[in-house]
């Protein structure tokens, strides 16, 4: 059965962790850091990932392997395809000025757009950094996930916010590999009697 991960709380911009003795638990932070949009799984058999001249074919690449690094990937969700495979297609362009907003990034509908700059929540304009972080975490609202809050804990996940330094980039943690999971049921999960038979010796 699968567990929908949400123990995160906001009251106020505030949240909270459910604590042991010594303080909240790693697996309590790492559920609050990674949230979904909804919970009910959807059946995929592949997402496809196009891209216009302005998105060169390397970051969708690189960024498509963050989500391929996952335990879990093809078998619990879905895989990302490059070009119009899959049973949906998702449209990636990267726009060289500020999203004047505190975001560098726009998931709508079939639509993914990267920008160069962003506002800040000081109302400093500021670098979006890394096309292949960008597009790795917009990638996970397609699987998906909800943006993770601004507390500092958060900032090494792919989910995180604009705050990320490059000491310290976003990566794909294993709690969002599961989140993914969650958000999905593929082919194999739906109808496990059409995995392939392997025989020992024969080719």
């Amino acid at each position: 059965m699968r567990r929908t991960a949400a123990l995160l709380i906001t009251i106020a911009g505030l949240w909270t962790l459910p604590a042991g003795a010594d303080g909240p638990t790693i697996e309590a932070a790492q559920q609050a850091c990674t949230a979904l949009k909804e919970g009910n799984p959807r059946v995929s058999e592949g997402i496809g990932v196009v891209f216009d001249k302005s998105v060169p074919r390397d970051v969708v690449e690189a960024a498509v392997e963050r989500w391929a690094a996952c335990e879990g990937y093809r078998t619990a969700f879905p895989p990302l395809f490059i070009g119009e495979k899959g049973d949906q297609t998702y449209e990636v362009r990267f726009v060289n000025a500020s999203s004047g907003q505190p975001f560098c990034g726009t998931f709508l509908g079939r639509s993914i757009v990267l920008y160069a700059f962003a506002i800040d929540r000081s109302g400093i304009r500021r670098s979006c950094g890394s096309r292949v972080d960008l597009l790795a975490h917009e990638l996970g609202h397609v699987l998906g996930l909800r943006d993770a809050p601004w507390q500092a804990e958060c900032r090494g996940y792919t989910m995180a916010h604009l705050h990320v330094t490059k000491r310290n980039p976003r990566q794909v943690q294993p709690s969002e590999c599961r989140a993914a999971a969650e958000r999905w049921l593929t082919k194999l999960e739906k109808e496990p009697d059409s995995a392939p038979v392997l025989i020992a010796g024969v080719d």
